[in-house]
């Protein structure tokens, strides 16, 4: 009940992203991405050189305002620094 109280759910939310951008190097990309499909999802798409969903995509370039950049062979060191717990 609590969680649909507006003050409770927007303290909350501006925590986890906050937890987000710890994780994922203060990187807002990735940490909006990381708040929508989650933490563990967006490590295995950077991981496996996969795609996130279409509705994280979106989520993504509605946040941020631009649209989401995969990690290319240049950010390869900040991907394995982020998947091997570095950014945490």
């Amino acid at each position: 009940a609590r969680l649909m109280d507006p003050v409770t759910n927007i303290d909350l939310g501006a925590q986890y992203f906050a937890q987000m951008l710890r994780q994922f190097n203060n990187d807002p990309m990735l940490a909006a991405a990381a708040y929508n499909a989650g933490p563990g999802a967006l490590r295995k798409v950077l991981a496996s050189g996969g795609r996130l969903p279409k509705e994280t995509e979106d989520y993504v370039r509605k946040i941020t305002g631009k649209p989401f950049v995969y990690p290319t062979s240049s950010a390869a060191n900040v991907q394995k620094a982020i998947l091997a717990g570095g950014g945490m």
